[in-house]
C-alpha cells in the first residue's frame, strides 16, 4: 500500500487569518523549507471564520473533520502565535489527535499571553492596546506594527507585515489572551512538539511552555514576527523544524 503524502494544517495567529493567500504569505518561510525537502507536501492554510475564540474553534472542528478521520495520512500541523492555542483547543475536542507531531512559532501558551506580555505590550503601544477594546484591535500603523509585533526594532519587515494584518478581525476580542482571569485557557499539548520563540518577543518572553510534549525548542536572537524574518539562522531553525515534521 502506497503511503499518502504528508499533509500540514497551518494555524495562523490573530492577524492575517481570513484568507488561504494571508494564511500561506505568513507562513511563506517554514512551507518553503518543508517543501524543499519533499515537494510533494500537500499544505493546508486554515481561515479563522467566528467572532470569538469559541467560535474559531468550533469552526475548525468543522473544516477539519476529513482530515481528523484520515488514518492512511501523514498529518502534522504548524501554528503562529495565537494559533498555538487555536491547535490546543482544537486538540481537546478530539479523543484521538490526528497529528503525528506539531510545530508552533511564537506560540501563545496554554494559560493566554503572560502577564509581563500584557505588559509589555501596553508599554510599547498604549494606544493600541487601550483602542482595542472598543473593537479595533489591530495596528493603527507601521510603527504600532513594529513596536507589538517586531519589538521597535524592524520597521522595513514591520512594513512588509502591515499590509498582510487583516483589515477588520471583527471576531477578535482582546480579553481572550490578555486578561488575566478573562483570558482562554486550554490544555497543554502532548504531541511531540517543536516550538521557536524569538528572545526578544515581547508577549511571550521566555515561555517554557510548561506541560507541553516539547521535543525542541529554539531561541533565535528575534522578536514575535520571527516568522517572517529571512536569515540564515532562522532559515536554519526552519529546515530543522520541516525535518522534524516530516520524520513523524
Amino acid at each position: 500500500m502506497t503511503r499518502s503524502k504528508t499533509i500540514v494544517l497551518l494555524f495562523p495567529g490573530a492577524w492575517g487569518n481570513d484568507t488561504p493567500e494571508r494564511v500561506l504569505w505568513w507562513f511563506e518561510h517554514p512551507v518553503a523549507a518543508l517543501r524543499a525537502i519533499d515537494p510533494t507536501v500537500k499544505i493546508v492554510p486554515i481561515v479563522y471564520t467566528g467572532k470569538t475564540f469559541h467560535e474559531i474553534v468550533c469552526g475548525i472542528c468543522y473544516q477539519l473533520a476529513p482530515y481528523a478521520s484520515r488514518d492512511d495520512a501523514q498529518t502534522v500541523a504548524i501554528a503562529y502565535s495565537m494559533g498555538r492555542q487555536v491547535l490546543a483547543a482544537f486538540l481537546q475536542n478530539l479523543r484521538h489527535p490526528p497529528f503525528r507531531r506539531v510545530a508552533h512559532i511564537a506560540g501563545i501558551p496554554s494559560s493566554g499571553v503572560p502577564v509581563s506580555g500584557t505588559l509589555g505590550v501596553l508599554r510599547a503601544a498604549p494606544a493600541f492596546f487601550l483602542r482595542s477594546f472598543g473593537g479595533r484591535s489591530m495596528p493603527a500603523d507601521v510603527g504600532e506594527t513594529n513596536r507589538v509585533l517586531c519589538g521597535g526594532t524592524d520597521e522595513a519587515l514591520a512594513s512588509e507585515l502591515h499590509p498582510w494584518i487583516s483589515p477588520e478581525p471583527m471576531w477578535w476580542k482582546i480579553a481572550d489572551l490578555f486578561l488575566p482571569g478573562v483570558r482562554v485557557q486550554t490544555n497543554p499539548i502532548r504531541i511531540p512538539t517543536f516550538a521557536t520563540v524569538g528572545t526578544n518577543d515581547i508577549l511571550v518572553g521566555s515561555e517554557s511552555y510548561a506541560g507541553d510534549q516539547i521535543v525542541a525548542i529554539n531561541r533565535p536572537n528575534s522578536h514575535h514576527a520571527v516568522i517572517r524574518k529571512d536569515r540564515p539562522d532562522i532559515r536554519t531553525i526552519w529546515e530543522q523544524q520541516a525535518c522534524f515534521l516530516l520524520e513523524a
